[in-house]
């Protein structure tokens, strides 16, 4: 996962960021590529279970 303020983490199972503001963040799994929006300053928590990527 790489995200637009310079922040990047490799992980298995969960991972947990923290924003000071609005970020966009690619992301890329066995190969699977997604993105995601952090709307505002706070803590985004992404866990992958199976095929599915979930961040909240």
């Amino acid at each position: 996962m790489s995200c637009g303020d310079g922040q990047s983490q490799k992980f298995s199972g969960t991972t947990r960021m923290v924003f000071d503001g609005a970020q966009s963040c690619r992301i890329e799994v066995d190969g699977k590529r997604g993105a995601f929006t952090a709307s505002k300053s706070g803590s985004v928590t992404c866990t992958v279970s199976g095929d599915v990527l979930n961040c909240s």
